[in-house]
């Protein structure tokens, strides 16, 4: 599927209706704002449960990580000088929309290189720290699925909310990327022990009628949220703008 991705892309016209456009996008690209289409990115999900399988296997797993770190180092390293300093006549030019969108077949493979080198080089540190990874660090790993969807909401709200304050731009205080990301961890820390302490909320576990309740609750305050704010947006396509017009 990704190998077709990119050759599809540059065959096909997208529909000119706007929302048939950005139905499809969700899974080839096309040109109505499909940022991670299900053909170009399931190779990376495909990917980690591959690797994951395979890896949880290993016996000698600092044998292994010698390896990687002797072998695809250099491979990984070469391939990103090449890929940003010259242009190849059957890839996306590097960093464009279009290489981001689609990730193509060498891109793609090269990335899953640079993650298992990452997972070598952790390996490694773990053993330097003999077995005792920082408390927080193993929390994080613990609660992973949590801290993604905890700090997604707060990022996602936070943007629309200064889109719709100070127009199109961020702030200047917003190029402290670092700074905010750590505020936002340690945020997401205090929420998830919160909850674990005293609440011990999982939507999961959730009995009707109560997870229905729930569920009305948050689909009610999202559409709430919606109404206030988007008809302020002009950057991402709503119903109040004009992104929904037949496309010429």
């Amino acid at each position: 599927m990704n190998i077709a991705a990119y050759p599809l892309f540059k065959i096909m016209k997208s529909p000119k209706n706007f929302l048939l456009s950005q139905l499809l996008g969700y899974f080839v690209l096309t040109d109505a704002e499909s940022f991670f289409p299900f053909c170009s990115y399931f190779i990376f999900v495909a990917a980690g449960y591959w690797i994951g399988d395979h890896y949880q296997r290993i016996a000698n797993k600092d044998k292994l990580s010698n390896l990687i770190l002797i072998i695809f180092v250099p491979i990984v390293t070469l391939y990103y000088i090449i890929r940003s300093h010259f242009d190849i006549p059957f890839l996306p030019e590097y960093f464009s929309d279009e290489h981001y969108s689609l990730y193509p077949g060498p891109d793609a493979v090269i990335t899953c290189m640079a993650n298992i080198i990452g997972l070598a080089f952790f390996h490694k540190i773990d053993i330097l720290l003999k077995g005792k990874t920082p408390e927080f660090v193993t929390h994080a790993g613990k609660n992973l699925n949590q801290y993604y969807i905890i700090s997604y909401l707060f990022i996602s709200q936070m943007e629309a909310f200064m889109i719709a304050y100070k127009g199109d731009h961020y702030p200047k205080e917003m190029k402290m990327p670092t700074l905010y990301a750590i505020m936002l961890l340690i945020l997401c820390r205090i929420m998830i022990d919160f909850n674990d302490k005293y609440i011990h909320f999982t939507i999961s576990t959730l009995k009707n009628p109560m997870r229905n309740i729930v569920f009305s609750l948050i689909w009610i305050a999202s559409i709430i949220l919606v109404i206030y704010i988007y008809p302020k947006i002009e950057v991402y396509a709503t119903f109040w703008n004009n992104y929904l017009r037949p496309l010429k």
